[in-house]
């Protein structure tokens, strides 16, 4: 692998360079890579970068990982454990939505593939990931576009991560990120979507299907959507050939920490204990399952 600036390249025989599918793309220095969104945008897309712009502008880890970065003591917040045990030694690996960097830096840094490459919507959240990757030392190649059209060839990478990112799109972008994902994975790779999906059979979940019914195309942009465990299977079947699929209950939710949009308050600590308690107990498919991740081999 060689290293210019942070553009890396894969030059091992037979391999072309990550962004080789598009001939040249613009450069942009606040993040020092390519930008893969088109000049005219169609809406959606153009509505989710201008929402994560303005999300990122105010708070990126608060838009991330629902932490204030004031509060936080650093920027790697709520790791999920599946990337934590994740091996990335050597290998290429991929972040999708990968936002200011609270996973792809931490996989850099600490799991050690061969090439870390981000890819999200939303330029402000790229630089602020370059400027958090130069505080620690480190050089992600980070490029600007949807994860539902990867800007990578076929068989070009080995692990494929996304951290409750998939939850914010349409079913339609989904399925095309899924199916993406296991485009450019090589035989035998990995796909894993980690708390990406969340359920609607528990009390949080009937509110949040509820209001993305009532408010179907105000709220296409970034809204919650929820599964179940059936919508998930149907989406991964029709993603591509795997080799092996795995779709994990992450949680259960007995009681709801809001009303709508209105919070619980003081009730919300004692209803979050209940919730951790039940979902150390509760195995359930479906029935009050508050996420799922996806994990695919190719």
């Amino acid at each position: 692998m060689t290293v210019i600036g942070s553009q890396q390249h894969l030059d091992s025989p037979g391999e072309p360079p990550p962004w080789s599918r598009q001939a040249s793309r613009p450069y942009d220095p606040r993040w020092r890579g390519p930008d893969f969104t088109p000049a005219s945008q169609a809406e959606l897309p153009a509505a989710q970068a201008e929402l994560w712009d303005e999300e990122a502008a105010r708070d990126e880890l608060m838009a991330a990982a629902a932490v204030n970065k004031w509060e936080a003591e650093s920027i790697f917040v709520k790791l999920p454990p599946g990337l934590q045990q994740a091996d990335l030694e050597g290998k290429v690996y991929v972040d999708l939505g990968c936002g200011y960097g609270r996973t792809l830096l931490y996989a850099a840094r600490d799991l050690h593939p061969s090439v870390a490459i981000g890819l999200d919507i939303s330029s402000v959240m790229l630089s602020k990931a370059r400027a958090y990757a130069d505080d620690h030392g480190l050089d992600p190649v980070l490029a600007r576009g949807g994860i539902d059209r990867i800007p990578l060839p076929d068989e070009s990478v080995d692990f494929v991560y996304s951290s409750a990112v998939l939850l914010h799109l349409p079913e339609e972008m989904v399925r095309a990120a899924i199916s993406e994902s296991l485009r450019v994975l090589r035989p035998g790779g990995v796909a894993l979507f980690e708390r990406c999906l969340i359920g609607w059979a528990n009390p949080e979940g009937v509110q949040n299907k509820l209001m993305a019914r009532l408010g179907r195309r105000v709220l296409r942009v970034a809204f919650v959507r929820t599964y179940r465990r059936r919508d998930i299977e149907r989406i991964v079947r029709g993603a591509g050939p795997v080799s092996r699929a795995e779709i994990v209950p992450e949680g259960y939710k007995v009681l709801p920490k809001s009303l709508f949009t209105r919070s619980l308050g003081r009730l919300k600590p004692p209803i979050e204990r209940l919730n951790r308690r039940a979902s150390r107990r509760l195995r359930f498919k479906g029935f009050l399952v508050e996420s799922w991740s996806v994990r695919l081999v190719k």
